[in-house]
């Protein structure tokens, strides 16, 4: 399916603010909560619920503290491949010196 026809079929069932909106985690948390309002669709109590606290968490969230998680995750990443280069070159550099003494 095509992201026109996705958005068309949302549109159409009201679960998606208008076109042209900028795509945020409140916008995004709207559109969870008009998926989770009983009026809109035949969805049990638990599915209900749990799409509910999922539009809460993301809301509670912000782009802040999603970007600042990300940032975290990437920089240890980086921190890690770091070592393993050091390590790889201080493992090079000893092989080297050792077959030239031979």
């Amino acid at each position: 399916m095509s992201v026109e026809k996705a958005r068309e079929l949302l549109k159409n069932q009201k679960l998606l603010s208008p076109a042209g909106v900028e795509t945020s985690t409140h916008t995004i948390s709207i559109c969870l909560y008009q998926i989770a309002d009983p009026k809109t669709n035949g969805l049990n109590n638990q599915i209900r619920n749990l799409i509910t606290v999922a539009a809460i968490l993301l809301e509670e969230s912000g782009p802040n503290k999603i970007c600042n998680a990300m940032r975290e995750t990437v920089l240890d990443q980086f921190k890690d491949i770091s070592e393993d280069i050091t390590l790889i070159t201080e493992g090079m550099k000893t092989d080297i010196k050792t077959k030239f003494k031979k």
